[in-house]
């Protein structure tokens, strides 16, 4: 058994190259408002440089179809975050603020979304995000016992840069979880 690991809101080819260094399966990048936000451009000269077996995550708000596909096709991407449709292969769950739909930093009710969201989830790949932390992130998939966990502003020294030794606690305490529950 494992664990599928995003590292989410990269703005730079270090901090991408650093996370697939660490042992991610995924980087993310944000399109949408965000202190994180990057261009197609900027992705597409970062995807460029990181290997094909890692997946390179778009996240969009609000956007529509036409414009997401343009952007996957110019920047490289090799899947997408959005709103749910019938197409759906996994479901993120996050927290939101008032202000912003994610990257808050704040965590939800875990023993409560057990009990919901992942108790029930069937064959679909529920994704654990909002307020993870390499502090934290061993409980979560305890508790949750998520397909894949998803983390930004838990492993950044600042709004959208990477710190280094947070992004490698967090694979680390990942995985651990994960040969722990086997």
């Amino acid at each position: 058994m494992s664990i599928w690991i995003k590292i989410c809101g990269n703005t730079s080819l270090a901090d991408a190259r650093m996370a697939v260094d660490a042992g991610a399966d995924a980087v993310g990048f944000v399109f949408a408002p965000s202190p994180r936000n990057v261009t197609v451009s900027e992705v597409a000269a970062i995807s460029a440089h990181l290997p094909s077996t890692v997946e390179k995550i778009g996240v969009f708000v609000d956007t529509v179809l036409e414009d997401i596909y343009s952007t996957v096709r110019a920047s490289g991407l090799t899947g997408v975050q959005h709103a749910a449709n019938p197409h759906v292969d996994g479901v993120l769950v996050d927290s939101r603020t008032a202000t912003s739909v994610g990257g808050t930093g704040v965590a939800f009710d875990w023993a409560e979304a057990r009990k919901t969201i992942f108790g029930d989830a069937g064959k679909l790949k529920l994704i654990a995000a909002g307020g993870l932390s390499p502090a934290n992130v061993k409980k979560a998939i305890a508790t949750l016992r998520p397909w894949g966990v998803d983390v930004v502003s838990g492993v950044e020294a600042a709004p959208g840069r990477k710190d280094a030794s947070k992004v490698h606690e967090f694979v680390k305490m990942a995985r651990a979880a994960v040969r722990k529950r086997k």
